[in-house]
């Protein structure tokens, strides 16, 4: 029971990472298409709106690179 406890905190903690990291991305996207959106982070359309919607999210060192390229274009 113990492992299993361990197994389901990791991932209720990684789901929660992940709405966090969807909502900073919406709100950075703003009134940019998610087109325009793409384009400045370098990814498809549909890789963004998978993460918009929280279905994937990038691994560690791609989510380094967006969240730099985010800040870096930030309004």
């Amino acid at each position: 029971m113990v492992l299993g406890a361990v197994l389901v905190a990791g991932i209720n903690e990684a789901n929660i990472v992940s709405a966090e990291f969807a909502a900073r991305l919406k709100e950075w996207r703003g009134e940019l298409t998610q087109k325009e959106a793409a384009q400045l982070l370098g990814v498809s359309i549909r890789t963004l709106q998978c993460w918009e919607q929280d279905q994937h999210e990038p691994g560690d060192l791609a989510r380094s690179e967006i969240e730099r390229r985010m800040k870096e274009t930030k309004k």
